[in-house]
């Protein structure tokens, strides 16, 4: 899980996963949050606080990997779910390993668009990420605010005028959600295969590398992939983008989603109210 805000909410969302999952949770460097705000739940919560985060930048991908490389070697685990401090589990533990269960073993629950994807035309059918250098953690800039979007362009601009743009990988590059939920196995491939490592330096300095990084990894781990993860989002409001997930959308996940996003604090609180009751959960 990487947080960065809203400690409340992420103590209150700590308490939907089942009990018998260990979370793992990376802290922005840059949030006022701190180890010790975190509830504990008895050990079971581990936290770091390493990276400086910027939307998109490529310190969340390396968030994550620690993330995983810290999981990994503390526990044996069949499945590593990413998640955010805006993500609630919703189902029950028992429907969640029936539905891992049915499908083929080590499988990963991974969005796997070929790059390039026409429903990513908006980043250059996936090229926009793997052609340019984007060096948002190095310059510090979050590149959802006004001067971010100046810069992503600026930089875009600049590099295609002066040939300056990346070469292009020989290998297929695979494109999708971050938050995905990854075997044991796929995560040791991840955290230990040469071809693994070679992908992440690949990616340094661009934007959103982990919703490339992710994918194309757990194609290349030799497990099985769904091509669809396990979290529902709402992506049609033009305006929220994501949606922020309220009461009116109990339910919508159907029953082959078991994590929502995105939940907010104020908005979203009748919701987590009634899936509480509704799973029988204590605050």
């Amino acid at each position: 899980m990487t947080v960065y805000k809203d400690v409340n909410l992420v103590n209150r969302l700590i308490k939907s996963y089942p009990e018998s999952f260990d979370i793992y949770i990376h802290i922005d460097k840059k949030s006022y949050i701190k180890p010790s705000d975190i509830h504990r739940d008895n050990g079971k919560v581990q936290t770091i606080k390493k990276y400086k985060i910027n939307w998109g930048g490529y310190n969340h991908v390396l968030a994550f990997f620690e993330l995983l490389k810290e999981a990994y070697n503390k526990g044996k685990y069949d499945y590593f779910h990413l998640v955010t401090g805006q993500d609630m589990f919703v189902g029950s533990q028992n429907q969640l390993d029936a539905y891992i269960l049915s499908k083929v073993k080590d499988s990963c629950f991974v969005e796997n668009n070929t790059i390039p994807c026409k429903k990513y035309s908006f980043w250059d059918y996936g090229y926009g990420i793997i052609d340019y250098f984007i060096p948002s953690d190095l310059i510090d800039f979050n590149q959802k605010t006004k001067k971010g979007i100046y810069l992503y362009r600026f930089f875009k601009l600049v590099e295609r005028r002066l040939h300056l743009t990346r070469k292009r990988p020989s290998e297929t590059y695979y494109m999708g959600s971050v938050y995905c939920s990854l075997s044991h196995k796929a995560v040791n491939y991840i955290l230990n295969d040469p071809m693994s490592f070679k992908i992440l330096r690949r990616l340094k300095h661009t934007l959103c590398g982990e919703g490339i990084f992710f994918p194309t990894v757990a194609m290349y781990s030799g497990c099985p992939v769904t091509g669809k993860n396990l979290t529902y989002v709402d992506w049609s409001d033009p305006i929220e983008h994501p949606k922020i997930l309220d009461e009116t959308d109990y339910g919508k996940w159907g029953e082959e989603k078991f994590f929502i996003r995105k939940i907010d604090k104020q908005k979203s609180w009748k919701l987590i109210e009634l899936i509480q009751r509704n799973n029988n959960l204590q605050e």
